[in-house]
């Protein structure tokens, strides 16, 4: 009976920390409104101080802007494009699941695969290259353009050459003209890596 007792307690005190922990980690991430706001405006841009007082766990509320089907496809698409400022693991494995899907558009293909490589290059180059390599023989044009610029970031001689195979098979002169630049030396935003192309820039 004691052991019983004992049991229960202890499945008792389990349940409430998993709850506790749960609400936590929920409580530190914004709500969809002000994450919203930051991604309003007929010329918007990404606003690194209003993002930056989001908190470091806003990454959570932009996937979730992105993976409610209610929210307007501008809001994603700026959400996509502003995960590039959170260079976290967890945004890393959801965008290489999101690009997986046979679902996601091209438009919004294009900002996943650009944001991951101005996220990942300088610190997982190779991580970068292996995801974004496979893109290259998309059937979208603009989705092949925005996998040969996104390598152009790649410090990897091996990413160079991907590039240049690229160019040299492509028969298409504007499309080689799009993607013949290498983005180096990188320049930094709040300790960010970034290119020298900006995401408004994508075809």
């Amino acid at each position: 009976m004691k052991i019983q007792t004992t049991l229960v307690y202890a499945t008792v005190c389990i349940f409430f920390l998993h709850f506790f922990f749960l609400s936590h980690s929920h409580a530190k991430a914004p709500s969809k409104a002000s994450v919203m706001a930051t991604l309003e405006g007929y010329e918007w841009q990404i606003n690194h101080q209003q993002i930056e007082n989001l908190g470091p766990d806003a990454d959570l509320t932009l996937i979730e802007i992105i993976e409610d089907p209610t929210i307007l496809n501008f809001y994603q698409i700026r959400a996509l494009e502003v995960l590039r400022l959170f260079p976290k693991e967890r945004v890393a494995r959801f965008l290489e699941e999101y690009t997986n899907r046979s679902n996601t558009s091209d438009v919004h293909l294009k900002r996943a695969i650009d944001s991951y490589s101005r996220a990942f290059s300088a610190v997982e180059p190779m991580r970068v290259q292996e995801f974004t390599a496979p893109f290259l023989q998309h059937q979208d044009i603009h989705v092949q353009i925005t996998a040969a610029r996104s390598l152009n970031r790649v410090p990897l001689l091996e990413a160079e050459g991907l590039v240049s195979r690229y160019i040299e098979d492509q028969p298409q002169e504007w499309v080689k003209q799009k993607v013949s630049k290498r983005e180096f030396p990188y320049t930094f935003e709040r300790g960010i890596p970034q290119p020298v192309f900006k995401a408004e820039e994508l075809p």
